[in-house]
């Protein structure tokens, strides 16, 4: 897709988070390698006209950085503030609780505050406590981060994925987060963490102090973010900010908003259609520019996901989503294995197999509400999905992440696709849109064939 193809990498990290813990920012995980051959890599690969970009982690380092281990040593340590220390609360009782009420993010049921014993302080990790939250107020911070995107920058690298960059501007009152989801001690505070009051500045910052520099790619990993006016703010032409976002609705699509990712709230095409056609509308009249994914390390397997993955309907789903894509305006990203139509995982892996983070998190938090999951999930094979949509509306399989298993009645790896769509209906609409016919005779008793067909054509124009 055009003359250079993108290649990303990371830098040495423990495996709290599948590599998202980066321990050195300038050295390479021994398991991928070292510095020499990255810069073989990246010699070799622009010899063959493609370039590499980095995976930026930023928002916060590893527990086993000695920026961290300095800064919990001591409160007098020089690099005490280069991460977010507040003192406990403590409730009528005596017990000790965090500063506020904000959920980790990979594992809603936990505080998003890591108590130290050391220092007797909680430190600020959004993700897990093994992924300390850097504090972007401290300037030595933000000196620190610029050395390491000019130190790729001069061995070769051509730009940077920048990894949940919307969360490093915190509003510095830190106050608790509105109560949305009503069963958990623990709420989303993405509104006090994402885009917070700073967070322009600073990639402006960035882009004249550093990247202005270089030629570069950049697009930034932006979740919790709704609002138009704030993905302009990064995207658009004249702002100087970055040159593209990962948005997140049309992955967030079956998630309930306001609440914890893996909720699964009914959906249909007419709502996939809704969300491509708005950002597309976005960047072409505000003079921005689109990232085009279905799928990551972060979520289930597209094919899955939006279509049936069924060895009878996995080829056209997969040229469905592929012809999708390639026809819109933007910037397009392939996950590995997207490419040839991979499956989620099969439906009968067991828990154990498990290795992510999130996925674990969300087992441990099931299994204290629901005693018996784990041991069902073990000893249930096959696990149906029970879809939640009227039948007067189209049901798209919903699945959970490729990486995910969930509850019994609400797991969705290997789908089937229910009625009212019939197989018939459903190889209609795929066959005929893959040929890309101009018009469609659609016939008026079948109404979930036209929501299904006009969704694959630019802005409906052909139903």
């Amino acid at each position: 897709m055009g003359k250079s193809n993108v290649c990303n990498m990371n830098t040495d990290f423990f495996m709290a988070d599948m590599g998202y813990d980066i321990a050195d920012y300038e050295d390479i995980d021994p398991s991928y390698g070292t510095l020499a051959d990255v810069d073989n890599l990246i010699k070799e690969t622009k010899q063959r006209n493609m370039k590499i970009v980095m995976d930026l982690v930023v928002n916060h380092t590893s527990e086993e950085h000695a920026w961290f281990l300095d800064s919990r040593s001591s409160k007098k340590s020089s690099k005490r503030d280069w991460y977010i220390w507040k003192p406990a609360k403590y409730d009528a009782e005596g017990n000790r609780q965090p500063p506020n009420n904000w959920a980790q993010i990979l594992g809603e049921a936990n505080s998003a505050w890591t108590w130290d014993e050391t220092t007797q302080e909680y430190y600020l990790s959004l993700f897990t406590p093994e992924q300390p939250d850097l504090n972007w107020e401290n300037p030595d911070v933000r000196a620190a981060v610029h050395d390491i995107l000019r130190f790729w920058l001069n061995r070769g690298v051509s730009g940077f994925r920048m990894d949940v960059i919307n969360l490093i501007s915190k509003v510095q009152t830190f106050p608790d987060a509105d109560v949305s989801v009503k069963d958990n001690k623990y709420q989303p505070g993405d509104k006090y963490y994402a885009n917070g009051p700073r967070l322009h500045e600073w990639l402006k910052e960035i882009r004249r102090d550093v990247l202005s520099r270089y030629d570069t790619l950049t697009v930034g990993e932006m979740p919790f973010v709704r609002d138009e006016n704030e993905v302009i703010k990064v995207v658009g032409a004249e702002n100087e900010e970055l040159n593209m976002i990962f948005v997140f609705d049309l992955v967030d699509i079956d998630n309930v908003p306001g609440d914890f990712k893996y909720t699964l709230q009914p959906w249909d095409a007419r709502d996939l259609k809704k969300i491509v056609n708005r950002l597309q509308r976005l960047m072409l009249e505000r003079n921005g520019w689109n990232s085009l994914y279905v799928e990551n390390h972060d979520q289930p397997r597209s094919v899955s996901r939006y279509t049936d993955d069924s060895d009878k309907w996995r080829e056209y789903g997969a040229k469905l989503l592929c012809l999708m894509q390639t026809t819109l305006a933007g910037t397009l990203y392939v996950y590995q294995g997207e490419e040839i139509g991979m499956r989620n995982v099969p439906k009968d892996w067991k828990p154990e197999e498990y290795k992510d983070i999130e996925s674990i998190n969300f087992f441990k938090k099931q299994a204290s509400s629901s005693p018996d999951l784990i041991a069902s999930l073990i000893s249930v094979d096959t696990v149906t999905c029970t879809p939640a949509m009227p039948k007067s509306k189209l049901w798209r399989p919903r699945s959970c992440s490729a990486k995910l298993a969930t509850a019994p009645g609400r797991r969705c790896s290997g789908t089937q696709l229910p009625k009212p769509v019939s197989p018939t209906e459903n190889l209609g609409c795929v066959s005929t849109t893959i040929t890309l016919a101009s018009t469609l005779q659609l016939n008026s008793q079948t109404p979930n064939l036209r929501r299904a067909c006009s969704l694959y054509t630019p802005f409906g124009s052909a139903v």
